[in-house]
């Protein structure tokens, strides 16, 4: 990251961010209602290649939000200790317990249950 950028800059990485992560939702929204093989009008490009396209273009944006020092991913060990006080919490509240399950057993190493993360005050 250079911290060369303006906030006009920073504040245009955040707005098209947003706007690709509102996309995402769209495109999530379009697979519950139609399925992810189901294809457009006039395409034979199923749903999931455009959710796959935009959440490619949401990891993409938030890259640059990296670069533009508006967005700091965390260290590898905080990030598999969030992730395994999500999942956690994932499994008791929500469908998603067989999910949950099988990404744990498949991360043993990494996503052990009996080491949850406390959540911040």
């Amino acid at each position: 990251m250079i911290d060369d950028y303006t906030g006009e800059e920073k504040r245009e990485g955040l707005v098209i961010l947003m706007e690709e992560a509102s996309e995402v939702i769209q495109e999530a929204s379009k697979q519950l209602r139609t399925g992810p093989d189901f294809c457009r009008k006039n395409s034979d490009i199923p749903n999931m290649v455009y959710f796959q396209q935009e959440v490619m273009d949401f990891l993409l944006l938030l890259e640059i939000a990296e670069e533009l020092g508006v967005y700091t991913p965390a260290t590898v060990e905080v990030e598999e200790e969030y992730t395994r006080y999500k999942l956690e919490k994932l499994k008791n509240w929500s469908g998603l317990g067989y999910a949950v399950q099988r990404i744990q057993e498949r991360n043993t190493s990494k996503y052990n249950p009996d080491l949850v993360f406390s959540t911040p005050s």
